[in-house]
């Protein structure tokens, strides 16, 4: 996820929930799946056999304990090679080498299209349930699934967007939560006139949370239409409206450009500096980490709207899959779908030190999710409403099999532009025009319409 290298700040934010939640998992060996299958299932897990597990997540050991204490006869070799970028070098490097990859890889949402047209990854559609998807929001299960009834992976985390705001300074000066865009340019101009060391927010300086607001305004940029072709609309009419948005609110001097995950950054929300965040939910604990002498003060609410209807954007989240080298492909399926849809297993991935905000719709909708409080923010049931949320966004969202250069040309073009005050409209067509070249360099047949 676009948010590994906030996770370790998650954890507090869910340290209190799930203790004793009670949920129904729906297995890889489910008597709803195939009679074939399930007899290969049981073989493959009665077999003495080794798997190898790449994952950077905090507590992922809780998972694979959980997994071998019902298997015995699977042992599993946990190995942290790098988080994200670090892990998906090495990963492409052993798919050129045909050696030296694990059996099972931890991978974001946006990278599972790039490892699936690399044939990286085992389609593990055989080994699960017939209503294996119907454990996941439909937006969810979208992210690894397609339309010929394969499976490429199995969700783990997610990043719902939801506005964090600090409720003590909104209510002095007269602000309700937003509930469009309109208001919130409105709210910006009032906020920072009442106190110029104060911004309603700070400039979307990273492209993963502005991709998840064009997600929100119903920009559908990709459609892979075979594994060599491809539709790539980056500057649709959502796009350059969000882009020209944020940028109109940054030339107007409503919003600073604090480059993110930086120690100023994280002082800002402490100092009132920033006084809200379009974030995701793994954004609550980023938050409460930075600005410890605000507690009590914040609050949440859904994103602005452009319509008024409820709708959000994602951003974030992650993925275990298996290997399409691995020999071990049916164990490594069960492996993959234990540790993330298991009752334990589901419920142990949102407890410390891992902190995942949840994706099965079980613990979702759990009493002891929905009640869970934070005093954070003011004792309210924040994670709650994040779920709420998370049931809001848009689906049939598609990423590219070249995500990385993607987030980059965004950088280059379009964070370049609106920063130097520029015409973003010329940005954003720049932005499709780059990925269009690079798309057609690699190979793939492009279409625009």
């Amino acid at each position: 996820m676009t948010s590994i290298k906030k996770r370790s700040v998650v954890v507090a934010a869910v340290a209190t929930l799930l203790a004793s939640t009670v949920l129904v998992s729906v297995s890889a060996q489910s008597a709803n799946a195939a009679p074939a299958a399930n007899a290969a299932i049981k073989k493959a897990m009665d077999t003495p056999t080794t798997l190898t597990f790449w994952s950077w997540l905090p507590g992922q050991q809780n998972q694979v304990d959980l997994f071998t204490a019902k298997y015995p006869k699977i042992k599993v070799k946990l190995v942290n090679v790098g988080s994200g970028g670090a892990e998906y070098s090495k990963i492409k490097a052993g798919l050129a080498a045909k050696a030296g990859l694990p059996d099972v890889a931890q991978i974001e949402f946006q990278y599972v299209p790039t490892f699936k047209v690399l044939n990286g990854l085992a389609n593990i559609a055989p080994y699960l349930s017939r209503t294996w998807k119907s454990q996941f929001p439909a937006w969810i299960s979208a992210q690894v699934t397609d339309s010929n009834g394969g499976v490429w992976a199995v969700p783990q985390d997610s990043g719902p967007m939801g506005l964090l705001y600090r409720s003590d300074v909104f209510a002095a000066n007269k602000i309700t939560p937003p509930k469009t865009w309109a208001e919130f340019a409105t709210a910006a101009a009032t906020l920072h006139k009442a106190d110029a060391k104060q911004y309603i927010s700070n400039m979307v300086m990273d492209s993963g949370n502005m991709n998840g607001l064009y997600w929100q305004a119903g920009a559908r940029p990709f459609k892979m239409t075979s594994s060599t072709a491809i539709n790539i609309k980056l500057n649709d009419a959502a796009t350059k409206k969000v882009t020209k948005f944020w940028g109109d609110l940054y030339s107007a001097g409503n919003l600073p450009a604090d480059p993110y995950w930086t120690s100023d950054w994280n002082a800002a929300f402490n100092k009132g500096k920033f006084l809200s965040w379009p974030a995701a939910a793994w954004g609550i604990g980023t938050v409460a980490a930075a600005a410890a002498d605000t507690k009590g003060n914040w609050r949440s609410a859904p994103l602005p709207t452009w319509d008024g209807k409820a709708v959000s954007g994602n951003w974030g989240g992650s993925t275990v899959a298996v290997m399409s080298t691995s020999k071990n492909v049916i164990a490594a399926a069960v492996l993959a779908d234990f540790v993330n849809t298991d009752a334990a297993a589901a419920v142990s991935l949102t407890k410390p030190p891992t902190g995942d905000f949840p994706v099965m719709n079980t613990v979702l909708s759990s009493a002891a999710f929905s009640s869970g409080t934070n005093e954070f923010y003011g004792g309210t049931t924040v994670q709650k409403n994040f779920a709420d949320y998370n049931a809001t966004v848009g689906k049939n969202y598609e990423w590219s099999p070249f995500q990385d250069q993607v987030y980059t040309y965004w950088t280059n073009d379009v964070l370049d532009a609106i920063l130097k005050k520029t015409d973003t409209a010329a940005a954003v067509d720049k932005w499709q025009a780059d990925t269009v070249a690079y798309a057609k360099a690699q190979g793939y047949t492009v279409t625009t319409n």
